[in-house]
C-alpha cells in the first residue's frame, strides 16, 4: 500500500514479480485505515500506468 500511495510504479512491479515467484497473492483489495483500496488511491492520483498494472494483476489472478 505504501508504494502505491507514493506512486512508486517500479516497487509495485517488483512486488508483483516477487509474489509470482513465491506463489503468493498480493492483498490487492485490502483497505488502509481511511478505507481506501490500492485501486482507489491510484485512481485519485491519476497514475494511469499504475492503474493499468493493478487492473492487469487483478484480471490475471481472477480477483474481483
Amino acid at each position: 500500500m505504501f508504494a502505491i500511495a507514493n506512486d512508486n510504479l517500479e516497487i509495485v512491479r517488483l512486488l508483483i514479480d516477487y509474489e509470482s515467484k513465491i506463489n503468493a497473492k498480493l492483498e490487492i483489495n485490502e483497505k488502509n485505515k481511511d478505507g481506501e483500496s490500492p485501486v482507489l488511491l491510484t485512481t485519485c492520483k491519476d497514475n494511469i500506468e499504475l492503474i493499468k498494472l493493478l487492473i492487469g494483476y487483478k484480471n490475471k489472478n481472477h480477483i474481483a
